[in-house]
């Protein structure tokens, strides 16, 4: 199995979890209050919030990250594992929160790269907006003496002004793109 579907794999482990689950799906932080978190008025604050989020497990952090419009875009061949193409800040958190949740080893490295100005995304309209597309690899583990699933892909994160927070940036969309 490859490592993009074995990541596809690993996702869908986290949404069955997270359909036997009640309404509450938040995860407490596993020290992330101890974390020097990034302000987010810098675009890179982005980047390193995802990473302490994971690092710490923390899924409201993490939640506040993300743009109230937030989409996540999986990769075409992905999509049939989930029935869908996309989803969007809502399925986002809880998808993640289970993930932190369940996870027994979970680590998340982000390649550095340079960022781009963009207006659109498709058609729409992305005023103000910087795209970045990095190599990452995530590793996570389930289940003691379980699999390991990996992987290891391009991950591209859109980010724009919050609308809520001058000055601050917010993630817009993240697409899970294939390595070339």
């Amino acid at each position: 199995m490859n490592t993009r579907r074995r990541f596809a794999v690993l996702l869908a482990c986290a949404a069955v979890a997270l359909a036997g689950c009640g309404e509450d799906s938040a995860v407490e932080p596993r020290d992330g209050s101890l974390a020097a978190w990034p302000d987010r008025t810098e675009r890179e604050d982005c980047i390193e919030t995802i990473l302490l989020a994971y690092e710490h497990r923390d899924a409201g952090r993490y939640a506040d990250l993300l743009h109230p419009d937030f989409e996540w875009h999986l990769q075409p061949g992905d999509a049939g594992v989930f029935g869908v193409s996309s989803w969007d800040k809502s399925m986002e958190f809880q998808l993640t929160g289970r993930l932190f949740d369940l996870a027994i080893m979970l680590e998340l490295t982000i390649q550095p790269a340079g960022w781009d100005t963009i207006s659109t995304v498709g058609a729409v309209p992305c005023p103000g907006c910087l795209k970045t597309t990095r190599p990452y690899e995530i590793r996570a583990q389930l289940e003691a003496n379980g699999t390991i699933h990996v992987g290891n892909d391009l991950i591209q994160v859109i980010v724009a002004p919050d609308p809520d927070e001058p000055g601050k940036w917010q993630i817009r969309y993240m697409f899970d793109l294939p390595k070339e």
